[in-house]
């Protein structure tokens, strides 16, 4: 986009030169006409009626007569130009006369703004550059040009302060962006209005600016991440879509402690362990989860230290205990309330723990 920002006033500009240096190239300096004076004919042909005289363009002989011109019709840089065979091509041209008769280029070749950047450094290096004349020159250029919401776009204040920006400047040349901005699917992206909308959001705009999004941005894993077919299959899915916009699930997103569980290895592990990922899509988990007395239990510290225990694990994840714990027998026992106050009982606790009810669990009689 900055480019393309340039690149109209630069092609106006040097077609403004052109039509410049057009009526320079046709005009005589004073050097010029110096000389002898040759005897006049004596052919006397019938005096011109005062309608018949044709004065010409008046603007023109304005334009002559200025300083600026002066300078200009005398420099020898400016009569290279206008003897070169490139500039006589482009001055003969029907889409030069076009432009030269165009209203709306004649109204900014005058203005005071175009005037200085003609006139600075920067324009004329940019000018010069084979890779813009070829920008300059390709048919999709031509087309951007013409769009009247490029037009709008170029011309708004917040454009014009954001191309003149560092950042903006060093992002513009920056390799990795000149192949992002060429890619087909960004700019299927780009034209997106859900996008657009999206771009233009505030909380957008806050995300963008802020320090940690930035790190996690330029991040391996995160560009890993991101080109990963299942992420990008889960990004695309409404009920993700629909998590990701829920408050409880932002407040959770902010939350230190789940931040340094997602970025437990551990976890990592779990995460892409295939039991885990059924359980976690089964209706009956979703529902416990979201049971207010689970959430109690969840965040009881006696039970976060049960959950890291090995022999608990070991526990959990023997198919005799799954078994027991998808009975129907054992889950109304586990809802009992006296059930529940007899297991939270100390003397219940240093039952469990002795060996003689170990061994009595794995006796025949009990069985």
């Amino acid at each position: 986009m900055a480019t393309s920002n340039k690149a109209i006033p630069v092609v106006i500009g040097v077609t403004a030169l052109v039509a410049v240096v057009w009526f320079g190239s046709n005009m005589s300096t004073d050097e010029e006409v110096t000389g002898t004076v040759a005897p006049a004919e004596r052919y006397r042909a019938e005096q011109p009626g005062a309608s018949e005289i044709q004065l010409g363009d008046q603007s023109v002989q304005a334009l002559m007569q200025t300083d600026a011109f002066d300078r200009m019709i005398k420099s020898e840089s400016f009569r290279e130009l206008a003897r070169s065979e490139a500039f006589a091509e482009l001055a003969g041209s029907a889409a030069f006369a076009e432009l030269a008769g165009n209203a709306a280029f004649a109204e900014l070749a005058g203005s005071a703004a175009f005037s200085e950047l003609a006139g600075s450094a920067a324009f004329a290096e940019l000018a010069g550059n084979a890779a813009f004349a070829e920008l300059a020159g390709s048919a999709a250029f031509a087309e951007l040009a013409g769009n009247a919401a490029f037009v709008e776009l170029a011309g708004s204040a917040a454009f014009a302060e954001l191309a003149s920006s560092a950042a903006f400047a060093e992002l513009a040349g920056n390799a990795a962006f000149a192949e992002l901005a060429g890619n087909a699917a960004f700019a299927e992206l780009a034209g997106n209005a859900a996008f657009a909308e999206l771009a233009g959001s505030a909380a957008f705009a806050e995300l963008a600016s802020n320090e940690a999004y930035a790190e996690l941005a330029s991040s391996e894993a995160f560009a890993e991440l991101a080109s990963n077919a299942a992420f990008a299959e889960l990004a695309g899915n409404a009920a993700f879509a629909e998590l990701a916009g829920n408050a409880a699930f932002a407040e959770l997103a902010g939350n230190a402690a789940f931040a340094e569980l997602a970025g437990n290895a551990a976890f990592a592990e779990l995460a892409g362990n295939a039991a885990f990922v059924e359980l976690a899509g089964n209706a009956a988990f979703a529902e416990l989860a979201g049971n207010a007395a689970f959430a109690e239990l969840a965040g009881n510290a006696a039970f976060t230290e049960l959950a890291g225990n090995a022999a608990f694990a070991e526990l959990a994840g023997n198919a005799a205990y799954a078994e027991l714990a998808g009975n129907a027998a054992f889950a109304e026992l586990a809802g009992n309330a006296a059930f529940a106050e007899l297991a939270g009982s100390a003397a219940f606790a240093e039952l469990a723990t002795s060996d003689a009810f170990a061994e009595a669990l794995t006796s025949e009689s009990m069985r």
